[in-house]
């Protein structure tokens, strides 16, 4: 490989430095596993086995979360809850195998409390507290001669690559619900509800050339982050009646309010290339402030369902109206020292941060259940979760499209309800991907991220 001229040279190990997190180029090899896919797991007690089905069915303490309508319809004062105890979620990408495994615990605690008498619709108010999204997630890639300096055949100039990552997400969703009915075909409902979302992560990345490699590059980068946004949104629903068998119910819900943010980036960034004159370059940048927005999109949600005396189906259908263009993190400044031979420079470029742009898109969900005993159901559902939009230059979430299945039991008694069973997702995407870009120019070339979880649910209800 010819050598650069020093002046470039010094110009490319500069620029790589823009591939730091918030920094690190789009590419799946060398970011957290984070999503902010809005309908990642179902929750509630009936519907999280369900595949999330449940806008024109819901009458349990779970109404609060999928339609406020549904608490007037509520047959008992209830204390509902459910948990997924464990659940083994793995993380594939192109050239290297599945390295990622790690638990994830989405709950719902929620009640019910009618102010009417007698089973029958009526006045009702229910809380609910939704943990929709809680990973850990830590993990470690090899990737051995990632990508061919040259163009060619791999030899001693190609890169090595290895990859150690952790990340931290938590969704906490507190609301307040009221239901009111307008007879007995109809009833409405409306409530109030905040969202704490927490990210954390680091990310260590170091590439090097092998043994014998003219260039003798290597670079060590470090990476991390910590955000803490609070949201609020209204949301407002309707459930209708009609006739013995068929059920139509519809959600609305505002887009979110930022009531507090909070974030912290911190990366440092080391490299040595030696294309003939020795290049040493070192970058860092602590922003104790950094500049945060996250929104949820107005959100509008219909369901159809036909219940039976032995089996129910419901067919739900969300839209999600678009987002325009916003700095989800604000660009940070970063101090670039690179030396050339003994002659260092200084000096201070502004990484560009991260831009959203969502998108209107749909996601739909089909589930029911089937009695198959006096006390028993047999409860299954299938369900999307698309990705809400795209990344401008730098990203921050992985963009992956998940198709989820749910199967589970139900046994009632005059107490309560208990539930048991399984979720599985699934998802793939392609993504650009550019290894080192403060090396040379290279092709471009993308990478297939696959994930995968399995997850065991358990649920129940106490009625008063």
């Amino acid at each position: 490989m010819a050598a650069i001229p020093a002046r470039r040279s010094s110009l490319i190990a500069a620029l790589g430095v823009l591939a730091l997190v918030l920094a690190l180029p789009p590419t799946s090899g060398a970011q957290p596993v984070l999503f902010n896919n809005y309908n990642h797991l179902p929750t509630g007690e009936a519907a999280a086995l369900q595949g999330g089905a449940f806008i024109a069915r819901a009458n349990d303490a779970s109404a609060g979360w999928y339609n406020p309508a549904g608490l007037a319809r509520a047959r008992h004062d209830a204390l509902s809850g459910n948990a997924s105890l464990y659940a083994v979620d793995r993380v594939t990408f192109d050239g290297a195998g599945p390295e990622d495994s790690y638990s994830t615990t989405p709950t719902f605690i929620g009640s019910v409390s009618r102010s009417a008498g007698g089973d029958g619709p009526g006045r009702a108010w229910g809380f609910s507290i939704v943990t929709p999204l809680d990973t850990d997630n830590n993990s470690k890639r090899n990737l051995t001669q990632d990508y061919s300096v040259s163009g060619g055949a791999l030899d001693a100039q190609d890169v090595n690559t290895v990859i150690a990552d952790s990340s931290q997400a938590t969704l906490f969703a507190p609301g307040l619900a009221w239901g009111r009915s307008l007879g007995d075909a109809t009833s409405f409902g409306y409530g109030l509800r905040l969202y704490q979302l927490n990210l954390d992560g680091q990310t260590g990345l170091i590439l090097f050339q092998d043994p014998g490699s003219p260039e003798n590059f290597s670079a060590v980068e470090n990476i991390a982050f910590s955000f803490e946004m609070t949201l609020a949104r209204l949301e407002a629903g309707w459930q209708w009646w009609a006739g013995a068998s068929l059920r139509v119910g519809l959600v609305v819900r505002s887009g979110t309010a930022e009531l507090r943010t909070r974030g912290r980036v911190l990366t440092n960034f080391q490299s040595f290339f030696d294309p003939g004159t020795p290049i040493n370059s070192f970058a860092t940048a602590d922003d104790e402030d950094t500049g945060l927005s996250y929104k949820l999109p107005w959100e509008v949600g219909l369901g159809i369902a036909w219940v039976r005396p032995g089996w129910e189906l419901e067919l739900d259908v969300l839209y999600y109206h678009d987002l325009e263009p916003f700095k989800l993190v604000e660009p940070i400044d970063v101090l670039v020292i690179t030396q050339v031979g003994s002659t260092p420079t200084q000096t201070t470029i502004q990484e560009p941060g991260v831009t959203f742009d969502g998108r209107s898109f749909v996601n739909a969900a089909l589930g029911g259940r089937l009695r198959v005993g006096k006390a028993w159901w047999l409860n299954g559902g299938v369900y999307s979760d698309r990705s809400p939009g795209t990344f401008e230059g730098n990203a921050l979430f992985n963009e992956v499209d998940f198709t989820g299945v749910t199967l589970g039991t139900t046994h009632e008694r005059p107490s309560g309800s208990t539930t048991l069973g399984l979720v599985y997702l699934t998802g793939a995407a392609e993504v650009p991907f550019e290894a080192t870009p403060s090396i040379v120019p290279t092709p471009p070339r993308t990478v297939e991220i696959g994930y995968r979880s399995l997850a065991f649910i358990i649920a129940g209800t106490v009625h008063f």
